[in-house]
């Protein structure tokens, strides 16, 4: 995903600046699931312009890639989660 979004010129859309993680050993609520993060199937990027239940700024072509290659946004959440990308399924084709 991340050399298609370099090759179509989307590179400085993920700045490394904004990269927020990705392993983090915890629950998503407290006495809740364990967080995809926890599996390092999960990662934040340009969180600091997508806080947690805002709407998304994030720039849709940069999602459609992440959503090709088998991630979801939570971008379109209940409660949006731009931020967030997690690995869900192998890339389409």
């Amino acid at each position: 995903a991340l050399r298609e979004i370099e090759r179509a010129n989307l590179g400085p859309l993920v700045k490394q600046a904004g990269y927020s993680g990705c392993f983090a050993a915890r629950l998503v609520t407290a006495g809740g699931s364990v967080s995809r993060h926890a599996w390092g199937a999960a990662f934040d990027i340009g969180f600091g312009s997508n806080p947690t239940g805002r709407e998304s700024v994030q720039d849709p072509r940069v999602v459609e890639v992440f959503r090709r290659w088998g991630f979801t946004s939570g971008d379109d959440w209940l409660v949006p989660d731009a931020g967030h990308f997690e690995f869900i399924a192998p890339p389409e084709g």
